[in-house]
Order: C-alpha cells, then structure tokens, then sequence
C-alpha cells in the first residue's frame, strides 16, 4: 500500500505516524491519572503553541510581543496563576499523602508548595504594586529593580540572586523531564510505589523540556532582547508543567490506599481542584485590575 503513495503522500504519512502515536500515549498517560484528554492535551501544546505565536508576534507585530511578555502583563499573571495553584495543591497533596503515611512524597510535596509559593510571590514582587506599597530603603539599595522581591538582590557587589533562580530553573526543567521519560515513558527504568506517586505526567514534557533547552541555547547565543524577553513564557511553560504534575500528585493520592498504582482516581478528587482554580483565577484578576489601578510600573518595563 505505502509503495503505490508518492513521495509527497510518503513523507506526509512518515511525519504523522509519529505525532499520531505520540498524542495517543499523551492521552493513554493523562487516562491513568485520570487527566480529561482535552486538557492534557491542552498542557502538552500550550508551551508549542506559544512558541509558534510568539515567532509570529515577532515578525509582524513586535510591539505587541514585547508587551505580551512584559512585567505585569498577560503571560506573568498566567504565571502567579499556576503558581498558587501549584502551591494549593502540593499543600492539599502533602496533607492526604501523610495521612496514608507516605511521608517521603509528602515531603517533597511540603518542598514543592513552599518553592512554588514563593515562584508566585516572586513573580507580582509579593503584591507590591497590587497594594502599592513601597521598598524598604534598606532593600531598595541592593536590588536591581528596587521592588520587594529576592531574586533580583545583588549579593557581594554585582552577582545578583537571578541567576541561582535561573540555575535551579532550568535543574527543574531537566528533572521533570527526565522523571517523566524514565517513569512513564515506552521503557520505564524507574519503579516502584514512590515513582509512580510523584513522577510528571507525559503531557508536562513540552513545559520541562522548554526550559530545559531555554537556558544552553540562551547562554550559546547572543544577548537578544527578543530572546531574552521570552524567557517570560519558557518559564510559564514550566509553572504549567509544574502545576499539572501536582494536580497528577494529588489526583493519585485520592485512590483508595489498596487501588493500584494505574487505577483512577475517585470523581470526588476533582472538587478541591476546581474550587482552587475557581478562586485563583478570581484572585489573580482581582490583583491584575488593583495593579492597573494603582499604575505602578515596574523598572525594567518603562520604555
């Protein structure tokens, strides 16, 4: 059948096969934890998707890129979002896991709502300009923004705290992705009841594997505003990924404690989620007009 196509039709369906078996083991994965298809799905060609609109948005409308990706802006609130969405759900996580006595998952789950709290603190400079209020003189002197937040404090003259962030940015990127490739994927090497409890679902690899990449291909290249700026969305794409692995975490946790590790999880597990990302996502619009209203304007946003 395949040697009556042409070479056209040949190389359309050589290039199909794979995505085609690729979005199926997506979708087999996201079952297993109990992820709709359409949202995994969703999680899987977010970070792709940005990337295709975001090259686009360069070439034709670079005003617009640059103020899409900017401090205050559309893709940083998306970015708070998944953070405190993350944090809730580790913390919702870390609850039921001890209750089962899984405590080596339940710590990590402690770590991962402690870290991602902060992420979204760190990224609306923990409400400064949501409740315009202003910097300590004291802090104001050693950050580069002169704005409430850590990882832009200059330690020991100019060596700023950004760049541990970036560096424990991008170990989480590869972290991510190697769990999520050496737990489910087609030949897992990593077993047991831990693994299974806390790995990345498959549809989280685009988010990992984008900030995997970002940071060799920015140190290798020039410093590019254009490249520089979209740091924003590679590290919303790994918020995402991050978020969703949790909400994977807390799905699991939901089973009953003799189910099997592949077993879904109880409709009632999705209550809590839903309520979280309802008031979330009122939250973070709420913060976003308080921010407009008070028109603050971040230092390395101003033209």
């Amino acid at each position: 059948m395949l040697t009556s196509l042409s070479t056209p039709a040949r190389r359309s369906l050589s290039v199909r096969r794979p995505l085609h078996a690729t979005v199926a083991a997506v979708d087999r994965d996201a079952a297993r934890d109990g992820l709709p298809r359409s949202l995994a799905r969703a999680v899987a060609w977010t970070p792709v998707v940005g990337i295709v609109v975001g090259v686009v948005l360069l070439a034709v409308a670079r005003p617009l890129y640059y103020t899409v990706l900017r401090e205050d802006n559309v893709v940083e609130w998306l970015q708070f979002a998944v953070c405190l969405l993350a944090a809730v759900l580790a913390g919702a996580a870390a609850v039921r896991l001890g209750r089962r006595r899984e405590l080596l998952p339940a710590v990590l789950m402690i770590a991962v709502a402690l870290g991602a709290l902060l992420l979204a603190g760190e990224e609306i400079s923990w409400g400064q300009r949501v409740f315009a209020f202003t910097t300590p003189e004291d802090l104001a002197a050693v950050n580069q923004q002169a704005e409430v937040n850590v990882h832009n404090v200059r330690v020991a003259g100019e060596f700023s705290l950004q760049a541990v962030f970036k560096v424990v940015s991008w170990l989480m990127g590869v972290a991510g992705l190697a769990l999520a490739l050496l737990v489910r994927g087609p030949r897992p090497v990593l077993r047991g009841p831990f693994w299974a409890r806390v790995t990345p679902p498959l549809c989280a690899v685009p988010g990992f594997l984008g900030m995997a990449l970002y940071w060799p291909v920015a140190v290798v290249l020039p410093v590019l505003p254009p490249l520089t700026r979209f740091q924003e969305w590679v590290e919303f794409g790994l918020h995402l990924a991050i978020a969703v692995t949790v909400l994977c975490v807390y799905l699991r946790a939901t089973r009953p404690a003799d189910a099997a590790t592949d077993a879904a999880p109880t409709r009632g597990g999705w209550v809590l989620p839903v309520t979280v990302f309802a008031v979330i996502a009122v939250l973070t619009v709420v913060f976003a007009a308080l921010t407009v209203h008070h028109g603050i304007i971040p230092v390395n946003a101003r033209s």
